[in-house]
């Protein structure tokens, strides 16, 4: 383990990644933003803040192929730059990377957040367990109120442009109905 007495510097692709690690860390972290909404094209950063964001400790993200990408520039600027991807150990729906629309997926990503944070900030690991399991029970709460409004409803099933749906869809057994 690698003990900090500064604030954890973390970088990450996007909003989402950033919530999800506040909830844990609160304010025991410094969090950085590649972009403010997600994008599957590659936008070159300019130098100035490519060093700032280098300088991180840690690169959260949650394995979209454009994050990779990410990580190799970053990593190329600072060596010991650790890149943590928050799906591990989640199983996909056919490399759909999309996991967040479970309930259930987001507490594995709120574990491998813990796992880090503890890694890197053992001295509070009391703080980052308590807000872990808070957030455990914030996501329990929407699954139960989600699944309450879908027991109320004769929907089961709905239309899907895009795979984003696919594990919510596959978490509370509706069909999804693809149309291009």
């Amino acid at each position: 383990p690698i003990f900090l007495s500064a604030k954890i510097k973390i970088v990450t692709y996007f909003p989402l990644e950033t919530e999800f690690i506040k909830k844990i860390a609160k304010n025991q972290v410094e969090i950085s933003e590649i972009t403010h909404r997600y994008s599957n094209k590659f936008t070159e950063i300019p130098s100035s803040e490519l060093r700032k964001l280098s300088n991180s400790n840690l690169f959260f993200h949650l394995g979209l192929n454009i994050e990779t990408t990410y990580a190799e520039l970053l990593k190329k600027n600072n060596r010991d730059l650790k890149v943590i991807d928050l799906s591990k150990d989640i199983e996909k729906i056919n490399a759909n990377p999309y996991i967040w629309t479970d309930p259930f997926a987001i507490k594995d990503v709120a574990r491998n957040i813990l796992d880090t944070l503890i890694e890197f900030d053992n001295g509070n690991s009391k703080f980052y367990k308590k807000n872990y399991n808070d957030f455990l029970s914030e996501i329990d709460e929407i699954f139960l109120k989600i699944l309450q409004n879908l027991n109320k409803s004769n929907i089961n099933s709905f239309y899907a442009i895009e795979d984003y749906w696919d594990y919510f869809a596959n978490r509370f057994r509706l069909e999804i109905i693809k149309k291009d």
